[in-house]
């Protein structure tokens, strides 16, 4: 698993196309959430269905979804 904060997305120039991206408040609290990449949640569920609020298994702990980025990438 890869921990990504705020600067991830300031760095790579992301925006969220749906819901929210992390920022370092939910990094300091330590909240079980993730982000996904559009391309990534394709392969992951069904192209239909709303990624936000979906839970996904990261090395054994749960996460939800809180939002999603254009492109596609191997990070959760």
């Amino acid at each position: 698993m890869t921990a990504l904060n705020e600067s991830y997305y300031q760095l790579n120039e992301l925006s969220a196309v749906n819901g929210r991206l992390i920022d370092d408040r939910d990094v300091d609290m330590g909240c079980r959430i993730t982000t996904v990449s559009e391309g990534l949640f394709e392969e992951l569920f069904d192209n239909e269905q709303d990624p936000i609020g979906q839970i996904v298994d990261i090395e054994n702990t749960p996460c939800e979804i809180v939002g999603g980025y254009p492109g596609k990438s191997e990070f959760i």
